[in-house]
């Protein structure tokens, strides 16, 4: 993560680093209903950081009151999957009510969908950490 950069206008952005598991991600795939099935990944061992072109932006859109962002533009985030060679194309939105990402493989051919979602994954918060966060912190500036 890397926090409080701007971009060349001076507006906020967030720059979240992107890893991938080493060997067998699919073994790791029920984590989230099963959480010991995440354990092994708590060494850095099983975690490979992918290039700075596969890193996540995120940038403050002040007009909407939230951040957008995707995968560092260009299409040179290279992901073989199935055989294939693709490469990764992220949208995402977050505000303070919704996390919502779409991330596919497209062809470098023609830019065509070779994997992913049809559509857009939202998130909703159940539960907000803000009180403690500030604790911790203390408030935003």
């Amino acid at each position: 993560l890397v926090a409080g950069a701007e971009g060349a206008d001076g507006t906020p952005v967030v720059v979240l680093k992107t890893y991938k598991i080493r060997e067998e991600p699919e073994e790791f795939w029920m984590g989230s209903v099963h959480p010991e099935l995440l354990e092994p990944i708590a060494s850095a061992e099983m975690l490979v950081q992918m290039p700075p072109v596969c890193d996540t932006v995120y940038v403050w859109d002040e007009a909407a009151g939230r951040y957008t962002g995707g995968i560092v533009p260009g299409n040179k985030c290279i992901i073989n999957k199935d055989g294939a060679e693709s490469y990764l194309y992220s949208e995402l939105e977050l505000d303070e009510n919704c996390y919502r990402s779409w991330d596919v493989g497209k062809s470098p051919a023609d830019d065509s969908i070779l994997w992913g979602a049809k559509g857009p994954f939202e998130f909703f918060p159940e539960t907000r950490y803000l009180e403690e966060l500030n604790k911790l912190y203390g408030p935003p500036e």
